[in-house]
This record gives structure tokens, sequence and C-alpha cells, in this order.
């Protein structure tokens, strides 16, 4: 019979693949975002950003970030700060030449 420090161990190594599970479901999900019907416009108009957001689309008449989330997911701070700013209208174009 298993103690219950194996128990626990045990448990928290299932949680944990478990967790990483979700993980790669999130990151497969993401990739697979553009050949969703969702996107608006031509996919040739789209590209990854991967992080703090996915994509960024360039479109016909307007600029557009996205984040894809599955599941119960939720935007991280920094993605919530990001969206506050767009919303905010706090937005510059800056042109380096280097």
């Amino acid at each position: 019979m298993k103690s219950k420090k194996q128990l626990k161990q045990e448990l928290k190594e299932a949680e944990s693949k478990i967790r990483s599970l979700f993980v790669l479901h999130g990151h497969a999900i993401e990739k697979l975002a553009p050949f969703s019907s969702q996107f608006e416009g031509d996919m040739k108009e789209i590209t990854f950003l991967g992080n703090p957001l996915d994509y960024i689309g360039f479109h016909k008449d307007e600029v557009v970030f996205y984040e894809i989330k599955s599941g119960q997911s939720q935007l991280s701070g920094k993605q919530k700060a990001i969206k506050k700013l767009i919303d905010n209208k706090k937005i510059k174009f800056k042109e380096l030449r280097i």
C-alpha cells in the first residue's frame, strides 16, 4: 500500500501533466486559429507575433491585434494592459532608420 506522501506526489505529477496538456492544446489552437472562419480577410494579412499577443492583422481599413484563447483561459495582466492602451487609442507608429 502506498503512503500518503507517495499518493500526494503522484497526484502532484498527474496535475502537472494535465496542466502541460492544456498548455500544449492552447499552443495548437493558437497555430491553427488563422485557418478559422473567425479571422477576417485573407490569411496573408495575418502575421504571427507570439508574445505578448498572438497575431497582428493588416487589413484594408484597419490593423487588428489578435490574442487567441481557448477554454476558460483569461487575458494576462500584460495583455489586459495592452488592450486598455489600444482602447484608449494610445498607439503610435515609429520609423527607425539605422
